[in-house]
C-alpha cells in the first residue's frame, strides 16, 4: 500500500471540497468589483510564492514520497518566470482553477506542518 498519500489526498475528498468551496464564489463575486477581486487573488498568489520560497530554504525533501515530489514541483515552478506568470493569470481569472490551486497549497502547507513536527521531535 502507498502510505505517502494520506486521507487528505483522496481524490473524492478533494473533489467534494472543491465543490463545497465553489458554492459561495458567485455570491462573493456580486459583492466586489472585478478589479478588487483580481487584486485580492493576485496578492494571495504572490503570498503563496513567498511561502514556497521560504519552505524550500528550510526543508530537505524525501524524493520517494509522492507529496514531496509535488512540493518539489511547486518549488521548481515557483522559480520559473513563465510558469509563475501563466499560473498567476489562471489563478486570478478562473475560479475553479483558483480553488484547485488553493487545495494544492493547503495540502502542501499540511505537509510542511508535518515536517516541522518531525523536525521538532528529532531535536
Amino acid at each position: 500500500a502507498d502510505s505517502s498519500c494520506s486521507p487528505e489526498c483522496n481524490v473524492s475528498h478533494i473533489l467534494q471540497e472543491l465543490a463545497n468551496q465553489m458554492k459561495p464564489i458567485e455570491e462573493l463575486k456580486s459583492q466586489t468589483s472585478s478589479s478588487q477581486r483580481k487584486r485580492k487573488h493576485s496578492d494571495k498568489y504572490d503570498a503563496m510564492l513567498v511561502s514556497f520560497s521560504e519552505w524550500e530554504e528550510k526543508f530537505d525533501l524525501d524524493t520517494t514520497s509522492r507529496r514531496d515530489e509535488i512540493l518539489k514541483g511547486c518549488f521548481v515552478g515557483a522559480k520559473n518566470e513563465y510558469v509563475v506568470k501563466a499560473l498567476k493569470i489562471v489563478y486570478t481569472d478562473y475560479a475553479a482553477l483558483r480553488v484547485a490551486g488553493d487545495i494544492i497549497f493547503k495540502l502542501m502547507s499540511k505537509l510542511i506542518g508535518s515536517k516541522k513536527k518531525k523536525r521538532k521531535a528529532v531535536k
